[in-house]
């Protein structure tokens, strides 16, 4: 089969005539749908048995949905849309039927793409109850979480294409993270972003991998940059720095062409996938900076205006101290990151996270491992996986670093401000618990981590979710 396609196929693997390979394959697509359909069920049953409201920031982006699909027109983040004291009152009288949450509304600033698609899903279910309604909107980030599974496997196969397992388990983890299954099974735009970003990822490995050409790159990735920039600011950096890396590499190793042919080549990608993201998208920040003026061209400086009430970060550590606010950052970041349900009201056991904590620590301990054997075998030097993994940690690297800048100036130690890097980090958390195991049992291992997840989360909805968050 002619490389160049290859990108585009699920697992190409499955047409080769190796009748092993085939077999290996089988498993790894009847694997897939096995927790395709582990998924679906537990993200049916997040959406529809989870409490209204009772997932951060979803009254403000359901408002904005409702505005897209009533009026035809766009929000515009005013003074009044972040009413700190009523909604602090709300989320402690457990949104109550006879506390409207109209007023809540501070995510009109966001990129409207998610919300222009939901309101399409809003106005086919516009006969069902409200509930029911609501329930709908949640379903449909529930079938772009399952968009993002294909594309998880996909990114796993094009970096360790021998091994399915590793694959599968990079899936049941994105599938399955209690925390990231209950924002998935919401209304908001997370999911939405980090399928864009995945779709990204995937383009820039094709790229390093030789199956994507350079006309067809520039085209791709100019229109998958403008839809991230059309989808959320949280993967602005990440999207850009991805195809930025990818091109760069591809560039620097060529040995067809001189320097300055290099160069050349290197800058009209760069310059061509910006034009073409930036004819996609350009009219929102035009519109932006009509609407909040002095080239607000994100909202930020609106933002900022609007949501001031939250606890800034210098008069917080002026309460506790550097000290205790370092720790109560760390732990609270790692807490939050595997679930802290609700309004960062509902934690899980102090047992569970002990465990998880250990967990955490064995795996950071096999990729430490790992690196280790690499560089003794002094095996990165040919290998072409090197830059794929390289690559691969871009994501996590700048979702932390936003991550800590942004809690510089708020306090918003929240682990699910990391979930745009939710792939690469859920690959690193495959290969180092696969490190610590028999190379002959790793499967069955990988196997177990997915089945203890996917119990976790189930275990976690009655337990937390329904038990504590129900009014």
């Amino acid at each position: 089969m002619d490389s160049k396609y290859q990108f585009w196929i699920l697992d190409s693997g499955f047409w080769t005539r190796n009748p092993r390979s085939k077999i290996q394959n089988l498993k790894s697509k009847i694997g897939l749908a096995l927790i395709l359909i582990g998924y679906l069920a537990l993200g049916v049953a997040y959406a529809s048995r989870t409490p209204l409201w009772q997932v951060p920031d979803e009254p403000a982006h359901y408002n904005y949905v409702v505005t897209v699909a009533e009026t035809g027109q766009l929000p515009a983040l005013q003074p009044g849309d972040y009413p700190f004291d009523y909604l602090e009152e709300i989320k402690s009288k457990k949104f109550p039927p006879n506390m409207p949450v109209d007023r809540i509304r501070y995510e009109s600033h966001q990129p409207p793409l998610y919300y222009v698609l939901a309101a399409l899903v809003y106005k086919a279910t516009a006969f069902l109850p409200f509930r029911e309604h609501v329930i709908a909107l949640r379903l449909f980030s529930v079938l772009l979480g399952a968009g993002l599974l294909l594309v998880t496997y996909r990114i796993g196969r094009q970096i360790y294409p021998e091994d399915g397992a590793v694959a599968l388990a990079t899936v049941a983890f994105v599938a399955f993270l209690p925390m990231h299954l209950a924002m998935t099974a919401a209304i908001n735009n997370d999911t939405l972003a980090e399928l864009v970003l995945g779709l990204i990822l995937l383009l820039a490995l094709g790229r390093l991998r030789g199956s994507v050409e350079r006309q067809h790159f520039m085209l791709l990735g100019g229109l998958l940059l403008g839809i991230g920039l059309l989808t959320k600011t949280t993967i602005y950096i990440p999207s850009a720095a991805l195809l930025a890396a990818a091109e760069l590499f591809v560039v620097a190793t060529s040995v067809a062409q001189g320097a300055q042919e290099r160069l050349k080549s290197l800058l009209r990608t760069y310059v061509g996938i910006g034009l073409i993201a930036l004819l996609l998208s350009g009219w929102w920040f035009i519109r932006n900076a009509q609407v909040y003026g002095d080239l607000d061209i994100f909202g930020w400086g609106r933002h900022d205006a609007v949501a001031g009430t939250q606890l800034r970060t210098a008069d917080w550590l002026a309460q506790v101290g550097w000290r205790q606010g370092v720790q109560d950052f760390a732990w609270t970041t790692f807490k939050s990151f595997w679930g802290i349900f609700g309004w960062m009201g509902v934690p899980m056991e102090e047992r569970v996270y002990r465990v998880l904590l250990w967990l955490t620590a064995a795996i950071f301990a096999g990729l430490g491992l790992a690196l280790a054997r690499a560089l003794q075998r002094r095996a990165w030097r040919n290998s072409d996986r090197v830059p794929m993994v390289a690559l691969l940690a871009v994501p996590p690297v700048l979702a932390v670093g936003v991550y800590v800048w942004y809690n510089l100036k708020y306090v918003q130690h929240q682990g699910r401000y990391l979930f745009p890097a939710i792939i690469p980090i859920g690959l690193f958390v495959a290969l180092g618990f696969r490190e610590l195991v028999p190379r002959q049992f790793a499967g069955l291992w990988l196997g177990l981590l997915g089945l203890g997840l996917a119990g976790l989360a189930a275990y976690s909805l009655p337990a937390y979710i329904v038990r504590f968050l129900s009014p």
